[in-house]
This record gives structure tokens, sequence and C-alpha cells, in this order.
């Protein structure tokens, strides 16, 4: 099933359309469903209980118990990414120093407060002391 159908079918479960042809999927797109139900409070006295049929009846039935028991909402909630990993500016100084001290990226992260101190803010001594530009 393709994206753009997932979330017309994601809709449907809210606004309460009517439902010409349910189109053929499995049970993992059950799963997602769930999975984002889930993520409103409001809901997950009405999602635990249908959990226990997940497995049980065809994706169709299941569909068709979302939709009937979930309440009508003019509009479906909306559904977050998940944050992608920022990329940080890469500093000549701070990757040097990385490698030679040999820390990895959280090791970077738990050691900041120190880094800012004795590093960053003697910034020019480094850029001297490594032999950097």
């Amino acid at each position: 099933m393709e994206f753009p159908e997932i979330m017309e079918l994601y809709n449907t479960i809210f606004t309460k359309k009517q439902v010409q042809f349910i189109p053929e999927h499995s049970t993992q797109s059950n799963i997602m469903f769930v999975k984002w139900l889930m993520r409103e409070p409001e809901l997950l006295p009405i999602i635990r209980p249908l959990i226990d049929y997940l497995f049980y009846v065809s994706p169709k039935h299941f569909f068709a118990l979302l939709y009937t028991h979930i309440p009508k909402r003019v509009e479906a909630p909306r559904i977050k990414k998940k944050g992608l990993a920022v990329k940080i500016k890469a500093d000549k100084v701070l990757d040097k120093i990385r490698e030679v001290i040999g820390w990895s990226a959280i090791e970077m992260e738990k050691n900041q407060d120190i880094i800012d101190k004795v590093i960053i803010a003697e910034k020019d001594y480094w850029i001297k002391e490594f032999g950097f530009k």
C-alpha cells in the first residue's frame, strides 16, 4: 500500500468519511495505525482493548474496529516525524581534539561544558597548537 493511501485511511478513521473501498493492506498497516493513534492520550482507553484483536481478525476487520470505535473529529491529528539527527557544523579544532582524545560524539556532548571552558574560550591558542590557519 502506498503512503497516500495509508494517510487517507488514517484520516478516514477520524473524519468518518464514507469509505467506498478499503484497499488490501496488511497487519503492518494496522500496527502503524495503532502506533499513531496511541500518541493521543485520550484515545488510549479506547485502543487498549482493541489491540487484543490485532492478530486474530483480518486487517480489514481491524480497520473497521478502529473506524467504529474512534470518536469523530474534524481532522486527524498531525503525525510528527521523528527528529532527524542534526548535523553540526564541522569545527576543525573540535574534530582534532576528538581524534586525539578518542572521544565519540556522545562523549563530546557529555563533556560539552568542559570543552566550552577550556577549548572554545581559548580557540586561537588551539588553532596555533594544531597548526590550522
